[in-house]
């Protein structure tokens, strides 16, 4: 019998905002070199922490850029958010066991794909979607204002179907497929796509691996300038109105703050690098200004530290907080010290023995 996962969740730490600044600001912490700046995935702890902690409660909140591994807690027992943050919720790689595991609240939810089993064929995959819909979007288990799907490679049912009707069978939940959609009023943007690497030439699960998929491209808009002196889009944050999708289409009109890829990184092998990886590449074409989020490759869930992206580095530095609300220090360009992304497929285990892994949270400063 397959194993369900307790009911736990895995915290990825508290975003801090990037802050572009129009003239060079001293910092107060110690500068890092680049060639200190981890450009591998799964490093040890990084050498300087680039941001204190953040008090939520009684708790302190560690900086997402200071963490080597998520902390764990019990669903019940996970600290509220932080004020003027987003709260995200991350789930993938479900395989059609959704009904097994509990979700904690917060202000977005994102799959990020394979929500089929794929090798199970004796089955009503037309039910089973209309289930995984009813499941993910009933208010009453998950209150999220703002649910967001991608498809998978597994996911050749919906790989079948027109976007269209895709889009009427998850509503109110937002599909994702090349897309872009704002969260409003705080105005993060996060970009969709279903697209994956096989990783196996005998695998049947191919929806959405078409290899023309991964040629070069590059938004527009990512190479646009928000402005002097701009924080970022979120800057637009009012806790007086509701969270809401505002789905802009296939060219985000704006830079991207979150990308939603079914790709992970893998674990460097001995004959490839980070850098050599496609989805690295993408990182680096999308250029999201936060967080990468992700599932596909099982075995390389947790968090993945991967190359600021060129155009985020020379716009953004990165500042923290001080106790009176102010920006306490700003970091330098080579300070910035990763990309994070977040893998969060939660099978792990052979076929017929798979053990549910903990959903992933992370906080957005906005």
């Amino acid at each position: 019998m397959p194993v369900g996962a307790a009911a736990l969740c895995e915290y990825y730490g508290y975003l801090p905002r990037l802050v572009r600044h129009t003239g060079l600001l001293p910092s107060t912490r110690t500068s890092v070199t680049s060639s200190m700046a981890p450009t591998v995935l799964h490093s040890s702890l990084y050498e300087v922490d680039p941001s204190p902690p953040v008090r939520s409660g009684e708790v302190e909140l560690p900086s997402t850029y200071s963490l080597h591994k998520p902390l764990v807690y019990d669903i019940a027992e996970l600290p509220p958010k932080p004020v003027s943050s987003l709260r995200l919720v991350i789930i993938s790689d479900t395989h059609e066991r959704h009904r097994e595991m509990s979700v904690p609240n917060g202000d977005v939810l994102v799959h990020c794909g394979d929500i089929q089993e794929g090798l199970n064929f004796v089955r009503d995959v037309k039910a089973m979607l209309t289930d995984f819909s009813a499941w993910f979007t009933d208010s009453a288990l998950h209150p999220h204002p703002v649910k967001l799907i991608i498809a998978g490679n597994h996911d050749k049912a919906i790989a079948a179907m027109s976007t269209e009707d895709v889009r009427r069978l998850f509503e109110p939940a937002v599909y994702l497929c090349e897309d872009s959609v704002v969260v409003e009023p705080v105005g993060v943007r996060f970009y969709g796509s279903p697209r994956s690497i096989s990783n196996s030439r005998w695998s049947p699960n191919t929806a959405f691996q078409d290899k023309k998929a991964w040629k070069p491209f590059m938004f527009a808009s990512a190479r646009q300038d928000d402005g002097p002196g701009a924080v970022s889009t979120a800057s637009r944050c009012s806790s007086e109105q509701p969270l809401r999708a505002r789905f802009e289409g296939a060219t985000p009109g704006g830079s991207v703050d979150v990308l939603v890829v079914h790709q992970s990184p893998d674990i460097p092998r001995a004959h490839h690098s980070v850098e050599e990886q496609p989805i690295c590449t993408y990182t680096q074409q999308v250029a999201p200004r936060r967080v990468l989020l992700c599932g596909h490759l099982h075995g390389a869930h947790g968090m993945h530290r991967l190359p600021v992206p060129e155009l985020v580095r020379k716009s953004f530095r990165v500042a923290t907080r001080g106790g009176g609300g102010q920006p306490e220090g700003v970091a330098r360009l080579d300070e910035i010290p990763f990309l994070p992304c977040i893998n969060a497929a939660m099978m792990v285990g052979r076929f017929g023995q798979n053990v549910l892994l903990p959903p992933s949270v992370v906080d957005l400063e906005l």
